[in-house]
C-alpha cells in the first residue's frame, strides 16, 4: 500500500471508522510515520472543535432536520481538510526548524501559501507574540505571520508570503511586540534546522 492510501485511511482512523485488520495495519504504519500521526492528531482536534462549537441558529423549518446529511457533511469536511493538509505537505516544500531546549517546528508551503507549526516554545513575555520570518538568500527577512501559543507552547496557523517559498529559502521565529515588527529582533528562537 502506497502513502496516498494511508492519507485516506488517516481520515477514517481519526473518525474511529476503522476496525480489524485495516486498523492494525494502519496503526503499524502510524507508529513509523510522523506525517500521518500529525494528520490524525489535527483531524481529531478539528472534530473535537466542531463538537464543542455552539449550534448554528436557523429560521424554523417546516421539515425536520436531516441528520444523516449533516453527519455526512461533517465527515466529508473532515476528510477534505485532511486530504488538503496532506496534499499541501506532500505537493509543496517542507522546511524544518530547530531551537534550544527541544523547541522545534516546520513549515509546509506551496508557493505563497503555507502552514506553520511549532512545539515546546518557551513562554512569551507579556505583550509579545511569536513572529515567523521568511528567509530568502540575498534579501532581508520578511514577516510571514504572528502567532500566540496554546498553554503547552504549541503554535499552529496558516500564512501568505509576499515572495513564493523556493529552494534555498528558510524560516525563523522570533519574539516580537504584540503588533509585530518590520525587522526580526534577536534572538531567533527557531532557525532553519542544521544551521
Amino acid at each position: 500500500m502506497g502513502h496516498p492510501e494511508y492519507v485516506s485511511l488517516a481520515n477514517l482512523y481519526a473518525m474511529g471508522a476503522m476496525d480489524g485488520a485495516d486498523r492494525a495495519r494502519f496503526e503499524k504504519h502510524l507508529a513509523a510515520c510522523a506525517d500521518c500521526r500529525t494528520a490524525v492528531r489535527e483531524l481529531r482536534e478539528a472534530s473535537s472543535d466542531l463538537a464543542l462549537a455552539p449550534p448554528a441558529t436557523a429560521a424554523p423549518r417546516a421539515k425536520p432536520p436531516r441528520r444523516p446529511w449533516a453527519l455526512a457533511a461533517v465527515a466529508a469536511a473532515l476528510i477534505l481538510a485532511g486530504v488538503a493538509f496532506m496534499t499541501l505537505r506532500s505537493a509543496g516544500r517542507t522546511y524544518a526548524l530547530a531551537g534550544e531546549s527541544g523547541a522545534s517546528g516546520h513549515v509546509a508551503s506551496t508557493g505563497r501559501r503555507g502552514r506553520f507549526e511549532a512545539r515546546a516554545l518557551p513562554p512569551l513575555a507579556p505583550g509579545k507574540v511569536w513572529q515567523l520570518w521568511h528567509l530568502v538568500p540575498g534579501a532581508p527577512p520578511t514577516a510571514a505571520g504572528r502567532y500566540a501559543p496554546d498553554p503547552s507552547g504549541r503554535v499552529a496557523g496558516g500564512f501568505e508570503l509576499s515572495t513564493p517559498a523556493g529552494p534555498g529559502h528558510g524560516f525563523a521565529l522570533t519574539m516580537e511586540p504584540a503588533g509585530g515588527s518590520k525587522d526580526p529582533s534577536p534572538p531567533r528562537y527557531l532557525e532553519p534546522a542544521g544551521k
